[in-house]
């Protein structure tokens, strides 16, 4: 700036340009530093809101992570954001669609072994009469061998309609039937009859413990506790070579009840443990008989009661190479009981569901 005076001189007024650039960018950074404090706060706080919002969807995502195969129940709708229900209602609409087909299919496959099963029990009735006809050795032999395929037939197909049966989460009727107090020897009693001569003939013993408990069970499905032993004794006396043995041992506590069935077999690998319960898989090399489905029931029970099962081999490899005996199974179910009286809580659950 300069400033002319009268006489001819003059006053000149700088600042210099460093100064001004202080200046400026003071002026800047007061401009900018509310800014600088508030996004962070702005960031939480947006974060807060969408955490929040979404805090429903993630919980029905956790939900459906942890839902087992079977369950396809819809997934909860309520409090998520408008934008997204669209969405959960399509999924739970495509739930109910495979639910439907996946009912079919199972109600399909139950009709069809309930109406094979009486056909294929009236052409088994009919190899006995003919079995006890005077007929030739080689005859005899043929008639043997239709008896052995018709037993077969008539076992898968009952396999097959106790794994429908329990798919479709079993009947109602028969979970309030099992509302009732049962006996654990009875039970064992009532499994073992239909096997007795399958061991007599293989010369199999038997030794059962722990089923003088007078103490009733009481909550605990007696139909899926029975259908699981017995898929298990019947695997276990049919693996079990000529002259093994079988042991069923019963325990209880305060939380749980468990079972365990070893027998003298040849046992399952431990990397098969996981395949054998899905339907019709069998362990590649065995050459006994069998449907594949047994380990399949077992699990689908275990599932509705809540039970734990484990396979392990009976006997370590040193122990069973002194023995000269094969390392066997040992298959454990564990069966947790409700706090309140000792009950199972699942089968009430199934129960209250099924209504």
């Amino acid at each position: 700036c300069l400033l002319f005076l009268p006489n001819g001189r003059y006053t000149a007024v700088a600042e210099p340009i460093a100064m001004q650039r202080e200046v400026a960018q003071d002026q800047a950074l007061r401009a900018v530093m509310p800014l600088f404090i508030l996004m962070p706060l702005l960031a939480v706080l947006l974060c807060a809101i969408l955490w929040r919002a979404f805090r429903p969807l993630r919980t029905a995502a956790e939900a459906a992570r942890h839902r087992s195969a079977s369950d396809l129940k819809p997934l909860p709708a309520e409090s998520l954001p408008s934008e997204v229900q669209p969405f959960i209602e399509a999924v739970n609409d495509l739930l109910a669609r495979v639910d439907a087909a996946r009912t079919r299919e199972i109600r399909f496959t139950a009709d069809a072994a309930h109406e094979l099963r009486s056909p294929l029990t009236s052409l088994t009735i009919e190899a006995e009469h003919l079995a006890r006809l005077p007929l030739p050795d080689e005859a005899k032999f043929i008639v043997s061998n239709l008896e052995a395929g018709l037993e077969r037939a008539v076992h898968q197909v009952s396999q097959l309609l106790l794994l429908a049966r329990a798919q479709t989460g079993e009947s109602k009727e028969a979970l309030l039937r099992d509302a009732e107090p049962w006996h654990p020897a009875e039970l064992v009693a009532e499994l073992l009859e239909p096997l007795l001569a399958v061991m007599d003939k293989k010369h199999i013993s038997f030794d059962a413990k722990g089923l003088d408990d007078p103490r009733p069970i009481e909550g605990v499905s007696r139909t899926a506790v029975g259908a699981i032993l017995r898929n298990f004794l019947e695997n276990a006396i049919r693996y079990t070579p000529d002259d093994g043995a079988v042991r069923l041992q019963a325990e209880r506590s305060e939380n749980a009840l468990f079972f365990s069935v070893v027998d003298t077999g040849p046992g399952i690998p431990p990397k098969l443990r996981g395949r054998v319960f899905d339907p019709f898989f069998r362990v590649a090399g065995s050459k006994v008989p069998g449907t594949g489905l047994g380990l399949a029931i077992v699990k689908t029970y275990a599932g509705m009661i809540g039970a734990e099962v484990t396979l392990d081999y009976a006997r370590s490899a040193e122990e069973a190479a002194a023995l000269g005996v094969d390392r066997g199974l040992s298959a454990q179910i564990r069966i947790p009981f409700d706090r309140e009286g000792g009950k199972n809580s699942r089968s009430a659950e199934s129960a209250e569901l099924l209504d």
